[in-house]
């Protein structure tokens, strides 16, 4: 067998695989009216036989197991010790949970009976401690309850930082896209972009991010490369994920995009082809971005040695339906499942995670 044979076989494969993913359904798990004790989920965390799940309808944090049983409820809304204003991220450690309250710039920390820790105010974007008003950061994902990711937008050349909240060190990762831009952009500017169909500077250094103890994972929405660095900051691997159904997305969003100019009622739409990720230790599972609710919801599994990647999508729930922020799904990391969050109706799925 020559080269070249050997070649076509591989790129036919490819093929095969981008156009075939494999199948799955989703079911309901949890919903407002199979259980009383659920109002309406909005972001979802899986652990070691348990789903834990903010609930921005009763201010809360609740855990179930994986029978959908309650097993704990903690925080409340407030600005007291252990309370918050508004979520944006929570996360499950081995020994405490964390909070991220975006309208406060706070990090609450609990026990895992959900008994307050202590909270740690941030008086400043710790990236970006210039700026004014101070816009602190919406997105953010926790390593540890002292180290979380923000997004650095092109600061010092780099995609993200690596903060920490305790000695407010930080460290940057990754090469920028576009430029530092900042500050230095007026909004109506940005409005005029996307009214003209076009993509705003400010969104080249934009990325879904995530990451644990050894290792933070950068995706960029604008090119579609997911990249691997280790914590010293080295570049271990990048990888390009776009699929077939993606090539036109951009063109689509921009067409959408002039029609919505002038009316304050629709929000542009934003250039993104990633909605969320997840990282675990044998791998990153990334929640593509799709043009309309024709397409299945989709996920691409790399694992974490940078191998090759896995196609699945899923029926059952539309991306119209999931939050505009993080945590969007979550996987087990133990039973072969995954939760999807169904925001407007309030319902949890799951289904099976086959890797």
């Amino acid at each position: 067998m020559n080269k070249y044979t050997i070649i076509f076989i591989i790129m036919l494969l490819w093929f095969n695989y981008l156009n075939n993913p494999k199948k799955l359904v989703s079911e309901s798990f949890l919903s407002p009216v199979t259980s009383e004790f659920v109002g309406s989920p909005a972001g979802i965390q899986a652990d070691e036989g348990a789903l834990y799940f903010y609930d921005r309808a009763l201010k809360r944090i609740t855990k179930v197991d994986t029978n959908g049983e309650k097993q704990l409820t903690f925080g409340r809304e407030g600005s007291g010790p252990g309370e918050f204003e508004s979520v944006v991220g929570f996360w499950v450690f081995e020994e405490r949970y964390m909070i991220y309250d975006y309208n406060a710039f706070r990090f609450n920390i609990y026990h895992k009976d959900g008994s307050p820790d202590e909270d740690i105010v941030i008086n400043e974007n710790p990236v970006h401690p210039d700026r004014w008003p101070p816009a602190y950061p919406v997105s953010t994902e926790a390593l540890n309850t002292s180290e979380v990711l923000v997004p650095s937008q092109g600061k010092g050349g780099s995609l993200v930082a690596v903060v920490n909240i305790e000695t407010d060190s930080i460290q940057f990762l990754g090469s920028a896209v576009g430029d530092y831009l900042v500050g230095s952009v007026d909004r109506r500017d940005i409005q005029g972009a996307y009214a003209a169909g076009e993509i705003p500077d400010i969104v080249d250094n934009q990325v879904a991010m995530g990451g644990n103890q050894s290792a933070v994972y950068s995706f960029q929405q604008i090119t579609g490369i997911l990249e691997k660095y280790d914590r010293s900051g080295r570049l271990l691997w990048e990888k390009y994920l776009k699929v077939p159904a993606q090539e036109t997305m951009f063109d689509q969003f921009a067409e959408e995009n002039k029609k919505r100019a002038g009316d304050p009622e629709q929000a542009p739409i934003s250039y993104h082809y990633a909605r969320d990720i997840e990282v675990h230790d044998d791998g990153v599972a990334v929640l593509l971005n799709m043009p309309d609710d024709d397409h299945p919801l989709t996920l691409v599994w790399v694992p974490a040695d940078g191998g090759d990647s896995k196609k699945i999508t899923y029926s059952g729930i539309t991306y119209s339906h999931l939050p505009r922020i993080d945590q969007s799904f979550s996987i087990s990391p133990c039973d072969e499942t995954i939760y999807f969050v169904d925001f407007y109706d309030g319902i949890i799925h799951k289904a099976e995670w086959p890797f």
